[in-house]
């Protein structure tokens, strides 16, 4: 009995979801390397209004600068570029 190729298993990589928390001003973490399929989650601690705001990220990824507050606590950004990306709060970026 054959069965080459039938049973073969395949070890692919997964994909790493990052968390990032905002609040009092600051990012956790501030930024990080993702690879092609990552994601990362956004989530709003309070108490203020923020922003994520990209900044500094990789030539031909897609930029994002989206709210968060009480009505929206979460956010998930999945990369199509590999690198490091970099992102800001835009009202509090002088304060950091």
């Amino acid at each position: 009995m054959i069965l080459s190729g039938a049973l073969g298993l395949s070890y692919g990589s997964f994909a790493a979801v990052h968390q990032v928390t905002v609040s009092d001003n600051q990012f956790s973490p501030s930024s990080f390397s993702m690879a092609v399929g990552d994601s990362v989650h956004f989530v709003w601690l309070g108490p203020s209004n923020h922003t994520t705001t990209s900044m500094g990220i990789p030539a031909a990824a897609l930029p994002w600068d989206v709210q968060l507050n009480n009505s929206q606590s979460e956010f998930y950004y999945k990369a199509t570029v590999p690198g490091i990306y970099n992102y800001k709060c835009t009202p509090h970026f002088a304060m950091a």
